[in-house]
């Protein structure tokens, strides 16, 4: 019978796949998992089924397959707290959008990615999204700004020395060679090309490699040498099928061929524009061919004749329109897709809010509207262990005095009326910052951070007093208080001050009341 352990295990397969580098395999269980999770109902389970068939697909190069996974998974991940899968669902999503040309969203996608990877860095995949945001930027020509991210990246990753090399770091070092490489930077040059050949000693990643052979092509056209141009290319040609991520070989092949062009090297060209037709016959869905066109006009320009050189640039103006055409779709596709996801966060917004009002209320006292004595407990505890050494906060415990007689003598309609006044007078006296709760009948305590000075302590408690005093009950009785203060310099416990507090308001209170007690908490 099929069960969660069954989900279990197909995600263990799964991972194991990965370690492999098994696609297929990783698709197999994968679609096995997508279907049993919504068979069971586990949304946890479903979010990492839509993330890896969504990476597959995105692979194969079928972009709306995979966005709709893509999307799947995000929603799930806006429902449910699934960090994790829907980072990378936001991840793979920004990469599908920059690779069918949609830069917006590209980006829109990204920083989602990015945020939530620094509000759960115990996750430690902040710099892979950093790295990808950079890669964005290269791609869009921005080689300043990506080149900020891509420093970023490996600051955040942390490496101290080469024995600390993980095989994902490759992508983060042979970027920030080639952006020395576009910004013409030969310190900086030399020094990744260090990192990178003791990473080179330690892994094996094709992907890097063919990056690496694409700077060495574009550093020799800028440095005008020809011969150093061929030879580079020669090597990149025959590592180029080495990839699996062959759009990525496409996208380094483009840049090749105009370098090739544009020192007049025919049979190269040639060769470079047989094997970008012959990867992109296998990604019927990716949308910038005149990328490919662009270089088949470039090339009949340089070594075609005149009904060649027309052909050509026909053939370019037609794939250009639709592209426009395409473009203009994406722009509106992304609209409505901003609109549903800022709908989707509002909601979220919305059940966070009103979390955090039912938090609050379960707080609060209901009919004095301070802090129950649970939550003033917890607050204080978490600002005592949070205090400076030099800060001097202090804790006073206030009660009623003859209270019980209030009550007995005009009625618990009044002494509910006393207990509601005490406590906007201790609000209009104290500050804002100043926490306040209700630990008892007619007990309350507040908590003061920050005491500017011990007068000012003295100023604040003299005020309470004469405000109270100045108060008569139905005309007749005077309202007065019992306080106990704690004052501390150092870090303590609540039960501490709060028992220091509490004595010394019963001293103020065996002392005839309307007055305070002030005690030091000692180290």
């Amino acid at each position: 019978m099929m069960n969660t352990d069954t989900l279990k295990n197909l995600y263990t397969e799964i991972e194991e796949y990965r370690v492999l580098r098994d696609f297929e395999g990783i698709f197999h269980c994968a679609t096995q998992l997508y279907d049993l999770s919504i068979q069971l109902k586990s949304a946890h389970y479903e979010i990492i089924a839509c993330y890896f068939l969504g990476n597959y697909y995105f692979n194969k190069g079928q972009y709306e397959t995979s966005m709709t996974y893509l999307q799947e998974g995000i929603r799930i991940g806006e429902e449910s707290p699934y960090p994790f899968f829907q980072m990378m669902c936001y991840n793979v999503a920004g990469m599908v959008s920059a690779t069918i040309g949609d830069e917006i969203m590209s980006v829109e996608y990204m920083l989602k990615a990015y945020y939530i990877a620094f509000d759960h860095q115990e996750l430690g995949y902040l710099y892979i999204i950093l790295n990808n945001l950079g890669v964005l930027f290269l791609d869009l020509g921005y080689y300043e700004i990506a080149e900020e991210y891509f420093e970023k990246a490996i600051t955040e990753r942390g490496i101290n020395g080469f024995d600390d090399l993980m095989i994902n770091d490759g992508y983060n070092i042979i970027n920030l060679l080639g952006i020395s490489v576009f910004l013409r930077n030969e310190e900086t040059y030399t020094h990744w090309l260090t990192w990178y050949r003791e990473y080179h000693k330690r892994f094996d990643d094709a992907t890097v490699d063919n990056d690496y052979q694409l700077y060495q092509v574009l550093r020799a056209a800028y440095q005008q040498d020809i011969t150093s141009v061929k030879k580079e290319v020669t090597i990149l040609l025959a590592i180029a099928d080495s990839e699996q991520d062959r759009l990525h070989t496409f996208k380094n092949l483009i840049k090749v061929c105009k370098v090739c062009i544009q020192f007049q090297e025919q049979q190269l060209s040639s060769q470079v524009l047989d094997k970008l037709y012959q990867i992109l016959q296998d990604y019927p869905e990716y949308q910038k061919h005149s990328e490919l066109k662009e270089c088949q006009v470039l090339y009949a320009n340089s070594f075609c004749n005149e009904q060649e050189r027309l052909t050509a640039l026909q053939e370019y103006y037609e794939i250009r329109q639709l592209e426009l055409s395409a473009t203009h779709n994406n722009m509106k596709n992304t609209l409505l897709l901003k609109i549903d996801m800022e709908q989707l966060l509002y909601e979220r917004n919305q059940i966070l809010k009103k979390n955090r009002e039912l938090e609050r209320r379960s707080e609060i006292e209901e009919f004095t509207n301070v802090m129950n004595k649970t939550a003033f407990r917890a607050h204080v505890s978490a600002e005592l262990e949070a205090m400076h050494q030099d800060q001097y906060i202090c804790l006073l415990v206030i009660d009623i005095d003859k209270f019980k007689s209030i009550n007995d003598t005009f009625g618990h309609l009044v002494g509910d009326q006393v207990l509601l006044h005490v406590v906007k007078v201790v609000k209009e006296v104290l500050r804002s910052s100043d926490f306040i709760g209700r630990i008892g009948g007619d007990e309350f305590c507040v908590f003061m951070k920050n005491i500017l000075s011990l007068p000012y302590l003295h100023e604040r408690l003299d005020e309470l007093l004469d405000r109270l005093v100045n108060t008569r009950i139905e005309n007749k009785q005077v309202l007065s208080a019992s306080i106990g203060v704690c004052m501390s310099d150092h870090v303590c416990r609540y039960d501490e001050i709060f028992q220091k507090a509490d004595e010394a308001m019963y001293r103020a209170k065996h002392a005839g009341g309307n007055r305070y007690d002030i005690t030091e908490l000692s180290t």
